[in-house]
């Protein structure tokens, strides 16, 4: 598949899906976020592009049935057991990695009869907060936003060999994976979660490397 196809079909799915950092201490000045957080500056942020904590990516929420994630087409891969599933589309390339959009879905319910989704994750930095915070951000910016975060999950690249730290304000419902190549902490992807649960309370994160804290 050349760039440009990759690229077209990219656009694609995100236009469907709108349609339907280095260790730290485990927590950072608890009971602060909302006070810091209203103090930040806030930007313009297209409903489709914007990332509600706890709440959606874009115009695709937690809760949402999954009957809504058709318009995205067959995913590139799934991890699936038991009623749940990880699936994952890839678009275009950024520097040597692509783009990703991850959607965990489970049951609703003990009834097994309606399944919805439980956690997004993005890799583009088209999606930010409404105060601008994305996967661009540096995490010190990150840290400013959110206070509360804590150290969940670890985990290293099988590839790169780089590691990984997952840190998740819980109460918010949104975490963050932070890479740490070279002592350089980077934000690797944000993921929406249900407010009040740790993002791996629901299912362990599909990378088998993963090491939950």
């Amino acid at each position: 598949m050349s760039k440009y196809v990759m690229k077209a079909r990219f656009t694609i799915l995100f236009a469907a899906l709108c349609l339907s950092c280095a260790h730290t201490e485990k927590y950072m000045a608890p009971g602060k976020s909302e006070t810091i957080v209203a103090t930040l500056p806030t930007t313009t942020v297209k409903p489709e592009w914007l990332i509600t904590p706890g709440v959606a990516i874009g115009l695709t929420a937690i809760e949402d049935d999954t009957s809504k994630l058709e318009m995205l087409g067959t995913p590139d891969q799934s991890d699936a057991a038991m009623g749940k599933a990880w699936m994952t589309w890839y678009g275009k390339k950024t520097d040597s990695m692509r783009d990703e959009l991850n959607i965990y879905t489970t049951y609703k319910d003990n009834e097994l009869k309606e399944k919805v989704v439980r956690q997004i994750r993005v890799t583009s930095a088209e999606f930010k907060t409404k105060n601008g915070i994305s996967t661009e951000s540096a995490f010190a910016e990150i840290m400013q936003a959110y206070p509360r975060l804590q150290t969940v999950a670890k985990y290293d690249n099988s590839d790169t060999k780089i590691e990984t730290t997952i840190y998740d304000d819980v109460a918010s419902g949104i975490a963050f994976e932070i890479n740490n190549p070279f002592g350089k902490s980077r934000c690797a992807a944000i993921i929406v979660h249900p407010k009040g649960k740790k993002v791996t309370d629901e299912y362990i994160y599909p990378n088998p490397y993963t090491i939950v804290l």
